[in-house]
């Protein structure tokens, strides 16, 4: 008859219990990559590899400057920028919303930009009269991405 002590029979019931969570864990793993419709392949490749981080991004040039005050009837120009960071060349449309002193326009334009490349694009406004606010939206389409400005005469 075999007799195991009692630091023996912990640490056996130790390794079941991990084996167990571990064999559980891997169960849970599979059912998830099942019911996702990736095969179990194309896991691994995503969970083994390195993906890159693909984004854009949109900003003001010297957003620190941009004008909070415009003189009436003078033309002024800001700029943004669209960064490509999509590791792929991009196509990028947005619109610039404007409104001022109460009439809201809004223009489109488009871009392409190369993987890393960083396209500076002009927006102009005029405030015509005293005492009115300018709000001007920059938005990139089929992005959550947008920003935003006010200035006053």
């Amino acid at each position: 008859m075999l007799h195991f002590s009692l630091r023996q029979r912990e640490g056996a019931a130790t390794f079941l219990t991990w084996a167990f969570l571990l064999a559980l864990g891997l169960l849970a793993i599979f059912v998830a990559t099942a019911a996702s419709g990736v095969n179990f392949s194309q896991a691994w490749t995503l969970a083994t590899t390195h993906q890159p981080e693909r984004y854009s991004e949109l900003y003001f040039e010297d957003p620190g400057h941009l004008p909070a005050y415009a003189p009436a009837g003078k033309l002024q120009v800001v700029y943004f920028h669209i960064v490509n960071h999509e590791h792929q060349s991009q196509h990028y449309q947005y619109s610039i919303t404007r409104t001022i002193g109460g009439v809201t326009s809004e223009l489109h334009g488009s871009v392409d930009a190369r993987d890393g490349q960083d396209v500076r694009q002009a927006l102009q406004f005029v405030i015509p009269k005293p005492l009115e606010q300018a709000k001007i939206t920059v938005q990139l389409l089929n992005s959550n991405q947008q920003l935003t400005f006010r200035s006053q005469s």
